[in-house]
């Protein structure tokens, strides 16, 4: 009955009582039979399993027909090669043959070639004695055979009685007998040795000797190397292989015309590739049949072996053929082999001719080495060192030739590269031989299927050493793959034909039968490689379900529904026998902060998993801080460690743009640690790989990352692959806030409802709004200010909170702004005089939202967000921007009332590449809230490239969406120079349309202003008409101020604040010096208000102390008094 184990994944097989054949065995899938003419008792009748894993096939439900039992594929181990004997299929009945075919078992005809080439071989060995060698060669053989099978008791028993090592003449007929052409052969071999001069008795009775006294038996050396490999693949005669390996080619014509033999180089000749080893081999013996023909004693000939290739590319074999193969051709004196699996050798007194270190990988110490000779070397016969490497690193180079004793006997690594796809082809050939699944399979059909199947294995697989081909190892696992499709469709469809009999003939459904339909049903079918079309997984998957059911999203459901399509396109190319379409795997996730990129990414891994694109579909979630080392090296090893850790699974990178900084000017300025993550990713990340990693962080640092750091990043995660994750509008924002308050069991009002949609579409103007995120916490605030609220109404607010719903006053506790919105600009302006036209203006602005809102018309696109504030210094411009940006967050347009005032010094940038960033990071400050760019006219004035290169930023800014309508950018100077720069570049006045002019101010504002400022400290003037023009001190008053509004230099508002401050400092310093009992009041006369103007008049007219007025102040001092 031929099981499959699930716990190893290895095929085992065993007879039936009495060697019953193999094709007899139970169906459980049929109802009223005994017997199953298909083999194993456990098969699946599910569906095909394409997208299952490489490793592991999970156990389908069970269907209609019968019981789906658990099956899964053998899965060889990466210490011991697999022998042939684990593929899945009967192989029961193969040892109980007598005429030994070619088979996963049979390899007399090769123990046989060898033990009469051995004995007879000319130019190569010393002639050992007849039935002395024979029974050597057949123990040696045996143990090398017994190691190949997995068979039962019972066939080992047989086995061992036909090679048992004291019936040594009767082995020698029986191998006679099965191989009768090689019998002669040998013969004629022995004959012609004989007339060559062959081997003298004396090297006969020598070698016996030798043999004699050997320490270790031939059966323990058979043992050892058989724990070195075991070989999924038949040897085959190396005359009747189709390639054209010049080595092999040269071994067939000297045994052709010199007659020579040799079982060890036939067998590594008949290797599929790896032509560097065949010639190393071939090299070696020419070499001891050149010694050996002149007569020369070679006792170094520098046999050491170092290997360096991938896994399943067959290394041990090839150690354990090297090892016998040098006892053939005498380089080593006997056959005493150790293998060690560790990085040193122990000097316990070993006589071993042949040391295999299997898992060289470990020797990277450069003292490591020299020990392993120094114990080698005190042993009394040669030792051949064999090094079996799969990664070969820079440390292990080193240690290798660390000594000059070591550099004079190692030699070069000899590099087994993977198997290219015709090669893959032959020995896809060569394991389906063996298989039941191809035995009714037609040589052409066969070929097709396995031609197939080698162009999809090797589709992927880049680089002739690249680490994620398994060889012979991802060649078993597809063929067993395609086995267990094969099985399932033949007892799906033989349970079904069983079914349909009965129901018509009627009565049960005899052995015959059975095996007639069997034959008809046939072997493999290019469906069972590609597997029959999966159903649509959209329609049974939950992942993709859940994302259907998440808010927003277009583009990435979009994206991701794509690559579905392209799956089942892909399936379809398969069948028609063309290669699919590339699947990237390797994507970003691009977005702001909780727009769902984790989430996603998690949902991402199981959809991809269910396609079949990865084969385990494990998530394994990083971020850059698990990844970061703290000492040079450790970034590189603990990102290798996450790399190969998903291996057949998805890694999450979550805030992949902290792997990056840049400094001021734009540029990378990670250190060596973030740098060596990067490359890291970069050299072990290849595209179609079994694999899927995603990097996930925000959009423009991730851009900024992939566009500046290592160029192979954006072959590896191309940007137009990238999943990005827009912002939520309002209407989205305000069905998460349904969803969240549904969960959590909380019923909030109309009102609340429509003010937290007003909170929310104020936030999203944030530079860092975290979209989800951000609801959660509105949500969560809500229901705090709730519980303060119902807790100040009454005690008993824990039962009340069960019945109140959320007010709009728990998402808002400003929520009315707006109906006071009038009240709010008039409270503004208040105090500031001849601002009648501006506030005019903004009192339009105003009255147009209302308007709008009124017929559910958004107000924001109408509203005008970019303003130039032109004229001269002192007219309140700067004040004017702080008020509008009341205004503003009262009309609900703004998420902050705060004015961010910058200079052009924090927008012109240092050096080259500098401005663009600093003009950016100021437009990213100002995001939902007022920018103020004063003095603007200097970015025209400029000397440099900056400042146009600051321009040409601001207009390129002013266009994008994220900026448009979520802030108020207002640029500010004096008249003619802001018109001068808005000239300066043709897209600037486009961008800021809306001109505000502020006037001079009057002699009468100048005034108002003066008494505004002054009575903010109770100080007032002694005459009450001085605000009237008609009278004479209101004439004398506004005189002055006209002379002073005529100065240069005059600055309005802030010289008139500047008289203030000379007032006040006086008011004061009188009362000071008014020490009476009575508290003093706080009041200017006309007069003194007159001297303090004429004390400006004098300073801005340049006149020193001293000097004489000229006529107008001598006028005006008249006037007043003075003088």
């Amino acid at each position: 009955m031929t099981t499959i184990d699930s716990t190893d994944g290895l095929v085992e097989t065993s007879a039936r009582d009495g060697g019953q054949d193999n094709n007899k065995t139970d169906l459980n899938g049929l109802p009223g039979q005994s017997q199953s003419p298909i083999g194993p008792t456990e098969i699946s009748n599910s569906d095909d399993d394409d997208s299952q894993s490489e490793d592991a096939l999970p156990t389908p439900p069970e269907s209609d027909d019968g019981p789906s039992p658990n099956l899964a594929p053998s899965q060889p181990t990466d210490l011991e090669w697999p022998t042939e004997t684990e593929e899945p299929g009967n192989q029961e009945a193969e040892p109980a043959k007598k005429n030994h075919e070619p088979g996963l078992n049979d390899t007399d005809e090769q123990e046989n070639k060898a033990q009469v080439v051995e004995g007879s071989n000319n130019n190569e060995n010393e002639k050992r004695d007849g039935k002395e060698g024979e029974k050597e060669e057949a123990n040696g053989n045996e143990g090398v055979r017994k190691g190949d099978g997995d068979e039962d008791q019972e066939s080992n028993e047989e086995e061992q009685e036909k090679v048992q090592p004291d019936s040594g003449e009767e082995e020698s007929k029986e191998s006679e007998g099965g191989n009768g052409e090689n019998g002669g052969e040998s013969k004629e071999i022995e004959e012609e040795n004989r007339e060559n001069g062959g081997e003298s008795k004396e090297n006969e009775e020598e070698r016996k000797d030798v043999n004699a006294n050997e320490e270790v038996s031939v059966d323990t050396a058979a043992k050892e190397l058989e724990s070195w490999a075991r070989t999924l693949v038949e040897d085959e005669d190396p005359e009747s292989m189709m390639d054209d390996s010049p080595s092999r080619l040269e071994w067939l014509r000297l045994k052709r015309e010199d007659n020579q033999e040799n079982v060890h180089l036939d067998r590594i000749m008949s290797m599929v590739g790896h032509e560097k080893i065949k010639a190393h081999f071939l090299a070696m013996k020419m070499r001891m049949d050149m010694a050996k023909r002149w007569k020369v004693d070679v006792e170094e000939p520098k046999a050491d072996l170092i290997l360096y290739g991938n896994d399943g590319t067959g290394k041990k074999r090839i150690a354990q053929i090297y090892a016998e193969f040098l006892y053939s051709i005498g380089v080593i004196a006997h056959r005493t082999f150790e293998r060690s699996s560790g990085h040193s050798l122990e000097d316990n007194g070993s006589k071993a001719t042949v040391t295999f270190f299997d898992q060289a990988d470990k020797i990277d110490r450069t003292t490591e080495v020299p020990a392993i000779l120094d114990i080698v070397e005190k042993r009394s016969d040669p030792v051949v060192l064999i090094f079996s490497f799969t990664n070969l690193s820079k440390d292990s180079r080193n240690a290798l030739y660390s000594t000059s004793r070591c550099r004079n006997r190692l030699p070069d690594p000899i590099v087994l590269e993977n198997y290219n796809e015709n090669e893959v082809f032959q020995l896809l050939k060569r394991m389906a031989k063996t298989r039941p699944d191809f035995e009714h399979v037609q040589e052409e059909e066969r070929d097709a299927i396995l031609r197939f199947l080698a162009r999809r294995i090797r589709q992927g697989s880049e680089g002739a050493m690249s680490k994620k081909f398994g060889n012979i190892y991802t060649l078993k696992r597809e063929l067993d793959k395609m086995t267990v499709r094969w099985k399932r469709r033949t007892l799906r469809e033989l349970t079904e034909w069983s079914k349909n009999y009965a129901s018509t003939q009627g009565g049960e459904v005899d052995e015959k039968k059975i095996e007639e339909q069997m034959m008809k049903l046939g072997g493999v079918t290019l469906d069972d490689a590609i597997g029959s079309n999966p159903p649509d997984v959209r329609n049974e998957s939950k992942a993709w379900k859940t994302i259907q059911g998440m808010v927003g999203l277009k583009s990435v459901k979009k994206e991701i529904e794509h690559l579905f399509n392209l799956a089942q396109f892909n399936h379809k190319r398969e069948r028609q026998g063309k290669p699919g379409l590339p699947i990237p795997l390797n994507r970003c996730f691009l977005g702001d902060p909780g727009v769902g990129k984790t989430t996603v990414a998690r949902l991402f891994a199981s959809i991809v998993t269910e396609l079949g694109l990865v084969s385990k579909g494990q998530v394994i979630l990083k971020t850059p801080n698990d990844l970061i080392g703290e000492y040079i090296g450790e970034s590189e090893k603990y990102t290798r460690d996450a790399l190969e850790k998903a291996q057949g699974n998805v890694l999450i990178i979550d805030d992949a743009h902290m792997l990056y900084r840049s400094n001021r000017c734009g540029r990378n300025n990670s250190d060596q640690y973030r740098v060596g993550i990067i490359d890291t990713l970069v050299a072990n990340i290849t595209p179609g790989e079994d694999r899927c990693v995603i990097l996930c962080g925000y959009p423009q640092q991730m851009e900024e990352m992939i566009l500046n750091s290592n160029p192979g990043l954006q072959r590896r995660f191309p940007m137009e692959n990238a999943l990005r994750f827009h912002n939520y509008n309002d209407d989205e924002l305000c069905q998460i806030l349904d969803l969240k308050l549904a969960q959590d069991q909380v019923v909030a009002s109309d009102h609340a409802l429509k003010v937290a949609r007003q909170v929310l579409s104020r936030n999203r103007t944030r530079p860092r709004f975290g979209n989800g995120g951000d609801v959660e916490n509105l949500a969560c605030r809500a229901r705090l200010r709730q519980v303060e609220r119902l807790r100040a109404l009454n005690e008993n607010y824990m039962f009340e909170m069960q019945e109140d719903p959320l007010g709009p006053e728990d998402f808002d506790p400003d929520f009315d702004r707006s109906t006071r919105a009038d009240k709010n600009r008039d409270d503004v302006f208040r105090g500031m005089v001849g601002f009648e036209e501006i506030v005019k203006q903004f009192r339009g602005y105003q009255k147009m939202a209302d308007g709008m809102q009124l017929f559910g018309v958004d107000p924001k696109p109408h509203i005008p967000w970019a303003f130039v504030f032109k004229g001269p210094p002192g007219t309140g411009k700067t004040t004017t921007a702080r008020k509008v940006g009341k205004l503003f967050y009262d009309m609900g347009f703004l998420s902050s009332d705060e004015v961010i005032v910058c200079s052009i010094s924090d927008l012109i940038g240092e050096y080259s590449g500098q401005t663009g960033p600093k003009v950016l990071a100021q437009f990213e400050q100002g995001l939902g809230k007022v920018l103020f760019i004063d003095e603007a006219y200097r970015l025209q004035g400029g000397c440099s490239s900056f400042h146009n290169e600051a321009i040409g930023e601001l207009v390129d800014i002013m266009t994008k969406p994220r900026y448009v309508g979520n802030m108020v950018v207002i640029l500010a100077g004096y008249g003619d120079d802001m018109e001068n720069l808005l000239a300066s570049n043709q897209g600037l006045r486009s961008r800021f349309p809306t001109h505000i002019v502020f006037p001079h101010m009057t002699p009468g504002h100048c005034l108002q202003h003066l008494i505004h400022t002054l009575s903010k400290l109770n100080i007032t003037f002694c005459d009450d008409n001085l605000e009237d023009s008609t009278s004479a001190e209101g004439d004398i008053v506004a005189e002055a101020f006209r002379q002073l509004i005529r100065t240069k230099g005059w600055a309005n508002g802030r010289d008139v604040e500047t008289i203030a401050k000379n007032i006040i400092g006086f008011v004061f310093m009188k009362a000071a010096e008014e020490k009476t009992s009575r508290k003093p009041s706080l009041s200017v006369s006309f007069l003194d208000l007159v001297r303090f103007l004429l004390e400006m008049l004098r300073e801005r007219n340049n006149i020193k102390r001293g000097s004489p007025d000229p006529p107008a102040l001598k006028d005006l001092a008249r006037r007043a008094g003075l003088i």
